[in-house]
């Protein structure tokens, strides 16, 4: 019923840990995660890489 890549794969799935994911919840709180969505969209807008970087050193030192 499973191929290869499959088998392989539910193996990997209960030897390996896991990575965090920002986006998936589980490396930050939702806090966390509202001020750095925050901080990509101010950059997006502004292209200013020094208020990015500040942007996300503040929302580390306000949820770290």
């Amino acid at each position: 019923m499973y191929g290869t890549y499959l088998k392989w794969s539910l193996k990997q799935w209960k030897a390996d840990k896991l990575a965090c994911s920002i986006t998936h919840g589980c490396a930050v709180s939702n806090a966390w995660n509202a001020d750095i969505d925050t901080a990509i969209g101010q950059f997006m807008s502004s292209k200013d890489v020094a208020a990015f970087q500040k942007a996300l050193v503040a929302a580390h030192a306000k949820n770290a």
